[in-house]
């Protein structure tokens, strides 16, 4: 069964949550800092930046670009990511949820590179992840767009 999570803004929310649906939304760094991933219109959104102040880095990403990573349906956890590229560097936010654990534990991490090499990994902090499963899939959907295994990529050529 698909969930989907719509997160509107309201006073007690840090100043960078989600204004669409939020995708990945956690702490990290003993709460100092917030990630937040969401689908905004027709385009995933990255922010980053002190709890509750405004961002130190936000990003956009059109869902058209292809820069989701689909889970492929296996393996313990059912996972995605999501790529934002930004001046050489290169975020990839990946969240996932362990489907075999009673509780369903989830898990974020944002892994950034430049020119290939890694500039800094930053996990969320345990019990901090809230995830929206499928919902970027869906919204890719939406829009005529099917995954390719062989290829790798989004295709508007769908079966």
């Amino acid at each position: 069964m698909r969930r989907l999570a719509l997160v509107l803004p309201f006073p007690g929310l840090p100043a960078h949550a989600c204004t669409g649906e939020a995708l990945l939304s956690c702490t990290a760094k003993s709460g100092a800092k917030a990630i937040d991933v969401c689908l905004e219109g027709d385009d995933f959104t990255y922010a980053y930046g002190p709890t509750g102040k405004k961002p130190e880095l936000a990003l956009r990403v059109p869902l058209t670009a292809g820069t989701l990573y689909p889970w492929q349906g296996f393996g313990r956890a059912i996972s995605e990511s999501i790529v934002f590229d930004n001046g050489g560097f290169r975020y990839e936010v990946s969240y996932s949820v362990d489907r075999l654990e009673e509780n369903h534990p989830s898990d974020g991490s944002v892994y950034v590179t430049k020119s290939g090499q890694e500039v800094a990994f930053i996990a969320c902090d345990p019990g901090s992840v809230t995830v929206s499963l499928f919902a970027a899939q869906d919204a890719m959907t939406a829009l005529g767009l099917c995954w390719n295994s062989e290829s790798e990529g989004w295709t508007g050529t769908c079966p």
